[in-house]
């Protein structure tokens, strides 16, 4: 069971899964600068961002991903609490939050673009 909480204030959702098709990155920092008239070229050397991502998290009714949409909307940062280990433990909504009826269906999706934060 996945548990996610609001910074902001006591409230939290529990997504009834937390889908598989999981994706992470970081973005490198470093800087190639390329010297004019030289194969060569000088970096700046700086360590990579956080990870960002998508999480997607599965509801059995609209007024459940509805509520999780609305939560993922406020100004906060919000935490994972898990058994899984792949969730990000904090991170903040980057990006968009869409929700999605999967096709004939009254079950729903989530998806949540994020920038993992460290605490």
């Amino acid at each position: 069971m996945t548990t996610i909480s609001r910074s902001t204030d006591a409230q939290t959702i529990v997504p009834d899964l937390v889908l598989n098709e999981w994706e992470t990155e970081n973005e490198a920092q470093s800087i190639v600068h390329p010297i004019l008239g030289s194969a060569d070229v000088a970096v700046t050397l700086r360590p990579a961002r956080d990870a960002t991502g998508v999480m997607r998290l599965f509801f059995l009714t609209h007024a459940a991903a509805e509520q999780a949409r609305l939560f993922h909307t406020a100004a906060a940062t919000f935490a994972t609490s898990s058994d899984d280990v792949r969730l990000p433990a904090l991170y903040v909504p980057q990006g968009g939050i869409r929700k999605a009826q999967q096709a004939n269906d009254a079950r729903w999706i989530i998806q949540i673009q994020y920038q993992e934060i460290r605490p």
